[in-house]
């Protein structure tokens, strides 16, 4: 963390959670539109290219956190001129590369 004139600070967090997670990575960032189905619930992210004031996120890419779950029931992928993919038997703790069709 940066202040205007004044030092830098660094924060981490060295918390032992072992907790579960997936993340989704595309090139094609705007429009997209990710839906993980994980313990019989819907979790959706949309991408797109805009920043929030005072946050940052990285561009084509969708961070889920899964708590305990410990697999993944199925993940879509859709594109903004419709196209879709559909995914299952995925692991959970790893990233996913897709491409659209």
């Amino acid at each position: 963390i940066v202040a205007n004139g004044g030092e830098a600070t660094l924060l981490r967090n060295d918390s032992s959670n072992a907790h579960h997670w997936f993340k989704v990575r595309t090139r094609a960032a705007a429009g997209v539109e990710i839906r993980l189905w994980v313990g019989g619930q819907r979790r959706m992210r949309q991408l797109g290219s805009s920043p929030s004031y005072y946050s940052q996120h990285a561009v084509g890419e969708a961070h889920f956190g899964l708590g305990t779950q410990t697999q993944i029931d199925s993940l879509e992928v859709v594109w903004s001129q419709g196209e879709h993919r559909l995914y299952k038997g995925l692991r959970v703790d790893q990233t996913l590369k897709v491409e659209k069709p």
